[in-house]
């Protein structure tokens, strides 16, 4: 999911665990979301039962920033791993 221009600069990281954490390298929650804001074109299309592919285009065209997106970021950020959100994200 990320572009070729990111992942030039990519740093990723593994989870090392702890007694703390009980040996899975995470403690804790990390929520990840994905907010569609409806606008006027976006009620239109949902009004008249538009396929969720076109919603979704739509809302991403208009900033709406995709669940998978979001994990990645936070991927980016060191707040997660890739793994964690292979086995999270579908």
């Amino acid at each position: 999911g990320y572009s070729e221009l990111e992942l030039k600069t990519l740093q990723t990281w593994a989870p090392v665990g702890c007694p703390e954490c009980r040996d899975t390298g995470y403690r804790g929650r990390q929520a990840i979301f994905e907010v569609m804001e409806l606008d006027e074109e976006l009620t239109r299309l949902t009004l008249r039962n538009a396929p969720a592919d076109e919603l979704r285009s739509m809302a991403i065209e208009r900033g709406m920033i995709s669940l998978r997106r979001d994990a990645l970021d936070k991927v980016a950020q060191g707040l997660t791993s890739l793994d964690e959100v292979d086995r999270v994200v579908i």
